[in-house]
């Protein structure tokens, strides 16, 4: 019975994304299908590159602390870092690819 409840809560997640972002989906139509697959290649890129590093970080920081606050906390410090860095190298990956139609600010 919860998965069925997770299951719609997730199908109503994605319906409300892609209604809230209409206009950005209607970018990737004025895309061509190099650009299109370009968008695609840097999204799996960055999905890949994000896990690895946060995964390789977790690995490293393991058991080094004594306190698991301090551990949580540089595993957190460690997150900030790779999302930041990782989505500025994304955007800018986005917008010479697509000459500067995606990503929308």
């Amino acid at each position: 019975m919860g998965n069925y409840v997770l299951i719609i809560l997730l199908a109503l997640l994605m319906a409300r994304a892609f209604i809230k972002n209409r206009e950005t989906l209607k970018e990737y139509k004025k895309l061509s299908k190099t650009q299109l697959l370009g968008v695609i290649i840097t999204f799996i890129f960055t999905v890949g590159t994000s896990t690895a590093l946060i995964v390789y970080g977790k690995n490293l920081i393991e058991g080094k602390f004594q306190s698991p606050f301090l551990e949580a906390f540089i595993f957190l410090v460690i997150l900030f870092f790779v999302f930041i860095s990782i989505g500025t190298i994304s955007d800018k990956a986005m917008k010479k690819i697509t000459k500067g139609v995606l990503p929308k600010e």
